[in-house]
């Protein structure tokens, strides 16, 4: 009987996977387009209780392109939330203030930028006030969700293998990969992330 049940299972996993998308193409890394980007994402995270305002600049002191900024997951009132690039300063400046106060865990905000893809590290001068608490930042290459430090092929093929092992009930993202992985910054990492960085890979598209 319990080898009957190992093979069912085998036969089930195997048809999860069979059902998602493999990408197949190369995956040379230096393989890039000619004027392709790496994009990346920086995020500003806050994690407490009764957060009434905060402000911060983030100076772009290396020639980074600027693409967008948006409120995060922890900014219920829209209205009271602004963000925005000052070209003369070359900084984005972005702050808040209550009602309501910012309470919980998650992102205050989530910017896009982008580089030659042959920047491999990326920094803002980054400071900051509060009314309590601290911010942290981070910054990920969005598409890299294997975290090698480029992105290509093994990344879409990497979320098709993840999407496969959610319906296991596994998810063994750390946050840094969530970020990287979720490319349209819908909040989750799917198929159609996965879809866009095979884009990506093939060069469809310039960047994220």
């Amino acid at each position: 009987m319990k080898k009957q049940l190992k093979k069912v299972f085998a036969v089930m996993t195997a048809g999860l996977f069979s059902a998602l998308p493999v990408f197949n193409q190369p995956t040379n890394a230096s393989a890039i387009y000619a004027g392709q980007q790496n994009t990346w994402r920086f995020v500003e995270k806050y994690s407490g209780i009764g957060l009434e305002w905060y402000s911060s600049i983030a100076v772009n002191k290396n020639g980074y392109t600027f693409g967008s900024s948006e409120k995060g997951s922890l900014i219920l009132n829209d209205s009271n939330f602004q963000t925005g690039y000052d070209s003369g300063l070359s900084a984005l400046i972005s702050g808040y203030s209550s009602p309501p106060k910012i309470n919980g865990t998650g992102y205050l905000s989530k910017s896009t930028w982008y580089t030659p893809w042959t920047t491999t590290s990326f920094s803002l001068d980054y400071s900051y006030e509060t009314s309590k608490g601290s911010i942290t930042t981070m910054t990920v290459l969005v598409g890299d969700i294997n975290l090698d430090g480029c992105v290509n092929m093994l990344d879409a093929n990497y979320i098709a293998e993840y999407r496969a092992q959610l319906h296991n009930g596994t998810d063994y993202l750390t946050e840094i990969q969530k970020l990287a992985g979720d490319v349209n910054n819908d909040g989750e990492v799917t198929v159609s992330d996965a879809a866009t960085i095979a884009k990506y890979s093939e060069g469809g598209i310039n960047h994220f």
